[in-house]
């Protein structure tokens, strides 16, 4: 089936902030992957072609391994850091292909 223009998700560039260390992007679309749900889909995406973090042993290009595993051992233990959903993603804009990760967009309840 044809996705209608409305149906389709976009990707949107979100103003950097001090203390970021790269590329970060809101990905948004009309429906919540969660049937009944209000909210609309969102999540963000940070490709790793634009990450400028770099530490002793930790290198440009590493963040969405590392972002995957950091929700792979909260999961494990229990869930006590509520790390979002965290996964590794492609996508296509403009011809090229970013690769990231992604992770489920949430709502701070309380200040940082």
């Amino acid at each position: 089936p044809e996705l209608d223009s409305q149906d389709v998700p976009v990707l949107e560039a979100l103003p950097v902030h001090d203390g970021q260390t790269g590329g970060v992007y809101l990905l948004t679309g009309p429906a919540s992957p969660r049937p009944g749900s209000p909210e609309p889909f969102k999540t963000i995406f940070k490709p790793v072609d634009e990450e400028r973090f770099e530490r002793r042993g930790i290198e440009p290009g590493t963040g969405a391994v590392r972002e995957e595993a950091a929700f792979v051992i909260d999961r494990m233990s229990g869930g006590q850091a509520n790390v979002p959903v965290t996964t590794r993603a492609s996508f296509e804009e403009g011809g090229a292909v970013k690769r990231g990760s992604v992770q489920a967009f949430v709502t701070a309840t309380c200040g940082a």
